[in-house]
């Protein structure tokens, strides 16, 4: 049985899917290739090593940066040894 607040979330989330298509612009053949590398590191978490997924630019640069709207193309290398999605 589906209660309030799961109906809620779902509508949300469906809402939020109908708006993304239509914000979502196919990218053309002119449109720079970004490459990006996911890849996973060894941080400290309350004194104690976690091994964390990312993604990293070729200049060093953690995370992806674009500005709303702007349509990119990318070309991902995956260096974490398993099958990646993003």
């Amino acid at each position: 049985m589906l209660n309030r607040r799961g109906f809620l979330l779902s509508s949300a989330a469906m809402i939020a899917a109908g708006a993304a298509t239509r914000l979502v612009r196919p990218a053309s053949a002119d449109d720079a290739l970004a490459t990006l590398r996911a890849e996973s590191r060894t941080i400290e978490v309350h004194g104690k090593p976690a091994t964390v997924f990312g993604i990293r630019q070729p200049n060093g640069t953690h995370g992806l940066t674009t500005d709303m709207a702007t349509r990119f193309r990318l070309r991902l290398e995956n260096g974490c040894g398993e099958p990646t999605l993003i």
